[in-house]
């Protein structure tokens, strides 16, 4: 019997330059310089999938799929605007994790964002009888003080946080421990098959880092790109199109899984896809 691989978790990540939203970042050939921004070179507006299986209806139970920090979107380019604010002249680019998978994705560390590790939730469908809360704000979360606050100590509700004035990475995280916590708060109703999953390219997501249960995840990913200005991705149009004639594996990905539609034998049902 074939040995079967499977996917562990992804870790943490966001599938775009979260520094600047419009440079494509990419490793300096200059000595002493980690990388530097160049034009843009393809734009990816949101992410999506199609389920076509069930995920597990017990909020709890690791099932490899889809969990995320909800409302991290609303601050993430301030949230690490403020970051690179900590650091020092002699680092050339400051905080930057942009080589995990490539140039255009950052990731979360332990050591520089643990707080946010302790808000991920598994997506899921909003429950039929959910009402959005006030959308009363407040400009309290731009404090002068937000550096030296804990973020997990503030009570503040997502009813009264602006998130247009979080201006440090404290007030960013307050802001998003609130909408966490009222994510938190709703009925569990997991994402059932034929379920369309989308979510903004600032949201932080992962796949669980295991499958606890006795069924197999699938789904259909969708890799959205726009049309216009062409210029941004044509190249990268272009370059999807020919894999897909030479059943290559796509640029998103490793080299080295170039060739993994074409040296697996899709047969239904195959263990090989689990």
């Amino acid at each position: 019997m074939a040995q079967v691989s499977g996917q562990t978790g992804t870790g943490l990540h966001l599938d775009c330059n979260a520094y600047n939203l419009w440079k494509t970042e990419r490793r300096s050939e200059t000595k002493g310089e980690r990388s530097v921004e160049v034009d843009l070179e393809w734009f990816r507006p949101f992410q999506s999938f199609v389920a076509l299986t069930d995920a597990s209806d017990q909020s709890g139970t690791k099932d490899g799929g889809l969990e995320i920090v909800p409302g991290f979107f609303s601050v993430c380019e301030s949230y690490f605007r403020a970051g690179l604010e900590n650091w020092t002249t002699g680092d050339a680019v400051p905080g930057r994790n942009l080589f995990r998978w490539g140039s255009y994705n950052t990731k979360f560390s332990k050591k520089n964002d643990e707080w946010i590790l302790s808000q991920i939730v598994k997506a899921q469908r909003i429950p039929d009888d959910w009402n959005p809360p006030s959308s009363t704000t407040s400009s309290a979360a731009s404090s002068s003080n937000d550096n030296n606050r804990e973020a997990s100590s503030s009570s503040s509700s997502s009813r009264t946080i602006d998130p247009l004035q979080c201006k440090t990475q404290a007030a960013c995280a307050r802001y998003c421990t609130s909408i966490v916590a009222e994510h938190r708060k709703l009925k569990f109703k997991p994402i059932e098959a034929g379920d369309f999953v989308l979510w903004d390219i600032r949201t932080p997501h992962q796949n669980s880092d295991s499958n606890d249960t006795d069924q197999v995840r699938s789904v259909f990913y969708h890799a959205y790109m726009v049309a216009q200005p062409s210029t941004i991705n044509q190249a990268r149009i272009t370059d999807y199109a020919q894999c897909r004639l030479q059943r290559k594996h796509t640029p998103d990905f490793p080299k080295g899984w170039a060739d993994l539609e074409e040296n697996t034998p899709l047969v239904p049902l195959s263990t090989d896809l689990a």
